[in-house]
């Protein structure tokens, strides 16, 4: 009986430990050349390693920008509402012309990630 009570214990262990890992693969969203970090509303470059918060301070730039970004009307990775104030919380930008956290270049294919600008319930939305 008391090997019984083992082995269960063992496989409880077990199981606690698959559904601790999934959960944490689950609010890990690989996009191609991006990771984003659903926890901690990040994103991370695979190559390079750079990591940016998805909020804060942001500056659209022509070239040469951290991130390149398409604005969709559904299905975005990420639904942003513009803050004239301190952006706080996950998909606010506060659009600023100097001291941004990164920048942003608007295109229209080839993507880093898709935001959708929304007045309520920013936020990473896969």
């Amino acid at each position: 009986m008391a090997v019984s009570k083992h082995i269960l214990g063992f496989f409880t262990l077990l199981f606690a430990a698959l559904l601790s890992c999934i959960s944490a693969s689950a609010q890990m969203i690989d996009i191609g050349k991006f990771v984003i970090d659903k926890n901690v509303c990040t994103i991370t470059d695979k190559e390079s390693g750079k990591t940016f918060n998805l909020y804060g301070n942001v500056r659209i730039v022509e070239s040469s920008a951290d991130l390149n970004v398409r604005i969709v009307e559904h299905q975005a990775d990420l639904n942003v509402r513009s803050v004239e104030y301190t952006a706080r919380n996950c998909g606010e930008f506060r659009f600023v012309e100097s001291s941004a956290d990164f920048t942003i270049r608007i295109v229209e294919s080839a993507p880093d990630i898709t935001i959708r600008f929304v007045e309520s319930s920013s936020g990473i939305h896969r």
